[in-house]
């Protein structure tokens, strides 16, 4: 089954290229600070940033590609796309600026 890339796949990928955390940053072209927050699974890398980091460890993208044929098999057995509808919930009714109802103050 699929599985995101965790926060330690990132780790071993980095310490499979011999690169610091600083080195590596630099290498994708985010902040140190991003990339801390990667290897802490506080953010994940978008797919773009992903793939420099195999194309910097020198890792084939064959396995994300089989996980990615996982997840059109599963969905194909669950999921009826004809009928899939996105973002159908109602937005929220917005009040005017400066309006606050009575519910407000009594919530805080």
């Amino acid at each position: 089954m699929f599985r995101f890339v965790t926060a330690d796949d990132l780790r071993r990928m980095r310490l499979f290229c011999g690169y610091s955390t600083e080195k590596m940053a630099k290498k994708i072209s985010v902040s140190h600070t991003t990339y801390k927050q990667y290897e802490a699974g506080i953010k994940q890398p978008e797919i773009g940033v992903f793939k420099w980091l195999l194309v910097y460890c020198r890792l084939g993208i064959t396995p994300v590609l089989m996980q990615l044929r996982e997840l059109i098999i599963h969905f194909k057995k669950n999921k009826d796309f004809k009928n899939d509808k996105t973002n159908t919930y109602p937005k929220p009714a917005k009040k005017p600026h400066g309006q606050v109802e009575q519910e407000d103050f009594e919530n805080k």
